[in-house]
């Protein structure tokens, strides 16, 4: 994984981006999933002068990714080095990364697993480049069967934070990252409140001591559903918050859908909501 400042030499992120984008790293986390979320609709063009600038091919979407052949890399070496094998051709592999600045010596240790595969036992790499939402996209179409195969919440955060477990030495998921991934890996809904805000309405609608009690949020409605926030710390906990969740949604006679969120985000809101709603 390369640094902020790399990316930043680069000559292609605009100042303001590379200023939030280091703000929100101070708390841990992807520089690439943080570089995402700052640039949002600029990504897929700042990514393609970036793959034109080092020659390689771009994938703007899924239908421009062509054959990937899953059979070509385990899930759990994809997960380890954040790449998908999109094809092989003859002795070269064609990985695809949704890191820019990805250099072909970081997947060195993969060559012990690719030479077998290519004829004269010699694999040579060429990555190949997705932005973060086509890789993603990618990843789950390629692995379809993926959450079932995770070793463990880390195999998630691999994915939610596009953060490769092999640099997790040096990079770690932050809180959001982490409470995705979590969501993830339990089939449950994940929301960021700082990307998708409370419905302000909700809380005229809804009494407000009940859910703060039980540590929950009423964040907004969906089908006829209200969407309400919980955090985790253990998927052991799930039982007894989904057990929360359902008292409420009796008590009120409405129903409810949980949805996680990370610790720190659940605490903001709480602790805003006790200012608006003193007890």
């Amino acid at each position: 994984m390369q640094s902020l400042d790399q990316y930043a030499r680069t000559g292609l992120i605009p100042t303001p981006v590379l200023a939030s984008t280091a703000a929100e790293l101070k708390d841990g986390g992807s520089v690439l999933s943080a570089l995402h979320r700052h640039l949002g609709a600029q990504t897929d063009t700042v990514w393609a002068q970036l793959a034109q600038r080092s020659n390689r091919t771009f994938v703007p979407h899924p239908a421009a990714a062509g054959p990937i052949d899953a059979r070509l890399l385990p899930l759990h070496l994809a997960l380890d080095h954040l790449v998908l094998p999109r094809v092989r051709a003859f002795t070269t592999i064609h990985l695809l990364s949704p890191d820019p600045l990805a250099r072909v010596t970081d997947f060195t240790s993969l060559r012990a697993h690719f030479n077998p595969l290519v004829p004269g036992g010699q694999a040579t790499l060429r990555i190949d480049l997705a932005p973060p939402a086509t890789f993603r996209e990618l990843f789950t179409l390629v692995y379809p069967d993926a959450r079932a195969h995770w070793r463990d919440v880390e195999d998630a955060a691999a994915l939610a934070a596009l953060l490769p477990r092999s640099a997790w030495e040096n990079y770690r998921p932050n809180p959001e990252e982490e409470a995705d991934a979590r969501a993830a890996m339990l089939g449950l809904p994940y929301i960021d409140p700082t990307t998708y805000p409370p419905t302000p309405g909700v809380l005229r609608d809804h009494p407000v001591a009940p859910f703060t009690t039980r540590r929950l949020y009423p964040h907004s409605t969906e089908n006829g559903h209200l969407l309400v926030l919980g955090t985790l710390m253990s998927n052991d906990e799930l039982p007894a918050l989904q057990h929360k969740v359902q008292t409420l949604e009796d008590a009120l006679l409405q129903p409810m859908k949980l949805c996680l969120t990370s610790p720190r985000q659940l605490a903001r809101l709480l602790r805003t909501l006790s200012e608006v709603h003193p007890a």
